[in-house]
């Protein structure tokens, strides 16, 4: 089976951890896989045949590129890759990741005869999702996979459209050690900058909690000040001392795995791996409540605020620093609970079997087609 998975920007970075144990995962059952990124994001040796998956790149919109020209480049750089004298197809299965890719991953169907996935990670997508049978229109045969049930269920009304839900999955560490005897408390700040309320909230509440306990410090995703005057409120509240913006959280994944606490302050319906890494890693996590994230479970993985002040956010650090402390035992029970919910619900192994098992459904016979398909 020859796989391509098309990336786009946002997913690639924010979820390059995930991306790295699918592929592992799925060569280990003998997949070939293609991983294709923007070229925005490929360096040199991007072209080159990697462990466990081929890396190529697309190129970018432009006025002098339509997508079917840029899907035809990518098909090209897929056949120059296949076996020599090879009668199969340059790919059997395109899994977008993204949705500023799932019109290509499309195109690519067409133009191939591959089946098609979309990844549907955050409610903000449920609509396109909705949209997907006018854009495929050839009777390519394909299919939606979400991560949980909550986003299934905001599909259900999808009569003529496959969801399937493809759990993601994160390694658990090798050894459930102590972090060192630390007295510095740090909160590592997740979050896009799209929720601008509840992010300033939870900063004006660490302002409050920081003047409780001197010598704590947090620290917030970059990506977060791309988008919102986080520097602005860190100035106004003066916490430039105690309060610091850093690189992608994604990219850094193992230093915010360090840090005493998560706060995930948006509640926007998304899905990130990290919040399942913190999970395995016993990092104790206080969230916004979202409904629409199965993940966020109030006292087992979890705690979660439903306010939205930074009245509601101050109370929530104190909870967590009187009952998790600054050493993040084990012993705590949201720990041991959160644990115990990653290692049933959400192994790699489990990821890739569900994957697997939804590619080898579109590519038996009969092939179900966009204007045909029944939902699962």
């Amino acid at each position: 089976m020859r796989v391509l998975h098309l990336f786009d920007h946002g997913f690639a970075t924010h979820e390059h951890a995930m991306r790295t144990r699918l592929e592992l995962g799925l060569a280990d059952e003998g997949v070939r896989v293609f991983s294709a990124l923007p070229e925005s994001l490929v360096d040199a040796s991007a072209d080159a045949d990697e462990l466990f998956s081929t890396s190529l790149h697309y190129r970018r919109a432009g006025p002098f590129t339509t997508r079917r020209s840029r899907a035809a480049a990518l098909i090209a750089s897929l056949e120059e890759r296949a076996p020599s004298g090879s009668s199969e197809r340059s790919v059997d299965i395109v899994h977008a990741f993204g949705g500023l890719v799932w019109e290509m991953a499309v195109e690519i169907g067409r133009q191939t005869g591959a089946a098609v996935v979309c990844e549907v990670w955050r409610s903000g997508l449920v609509q396109r999702a909705r949209s997907m049978r006018s854009l495929a229109g050839q009777g390519v045969p394909a299919a939606l996979a979400v991560p949980a049930d909550a986003l299934a269920k905001e599909l259900r009304d999808l009569a003529d459209l496959p969801v399937r839900v493809t759990p993601w999955g994160v390694s658990r560490p090798a050894a459930d050690e102590d972090a060192p005897a630390d007295s510095t408390f740090t909160l590592m700040i997740a979050a896009t900058g799209r929720d601008q309320p509840r992010l300033r909230a939870v900063i004006e509440a660490f302002a409050v909690f920081s003047s409780k306990h001197p010598g704590s410090l947090a620290f917030i995703d970059g990506a977060a000040a791309d988008r919102a005057p986080v520097w602005a409120w860190i100035e106004e509240l003066a916490l430039t001392d105690r309060v610091s913006i850093v690189g992608s959280f994604a990219e850094g994944r193992d230093l915010v795995l360090r840090g005493s606490a998560l706060l995930a302050p948006e509640a926007l319906g998304e899905y990130r791996s990290l919040l399942l890494d913190a999970m395995a890693s016993g990092v104790p996590i206080v969230a916004a409540a979202d409904p629409r994230v199965d993940w966020l479970c109030d006292n087992q993985t979890a705690w979660t605020t439903e306010g939205t002040t930074s009245d509601a956010w101050a109370d929530a650090l104190e909870q967590l620093v009187a009952t998790a402390g600054t050493h993040r035992k084990p012993a705590n029970d949201l720990i041991v609970s959160a644990r115990e919910y990653v290692a049933t619900n959400h192994r790699i192994t489990g990821h890739v079997a569900a994957v697997l098992g939804l590619y080898e459904w579109l590519l038996a016979e009969p092939a179900i087609p966009f204007a045909t398909a029944r939902q699962l």
